[in-house]
């Protein structure tokens, strides 16, 4: 759901980012970090979407 699917995450947010003229990026660790906040917080595919914006402004 974050890198797969051919409308992932990731992909919409690095498209984003190179449209506003910046570059964005998450490793693998950070990724697994993201995937493993929302599994804590208990709504799943849900919160990826809130919790990648959060890494892209932070």
């Amino acid at each position: 759901m974050l890198t797969e699917p051919r409308n992932a995450l990731v992909k919409q947010f690095r498209k984003l980012a190179l449209v506003g003229g910046r570059e964005f990026g998450l490793g693998e660790e950070e990724l697994r970090g993201i995937a493993r906040r929302a599994a804590e917080r208990g709504t799943g595919a849900r919160a990826l979407r809130s919790l990648v914006e959060e890494a892209a402004r932070g």
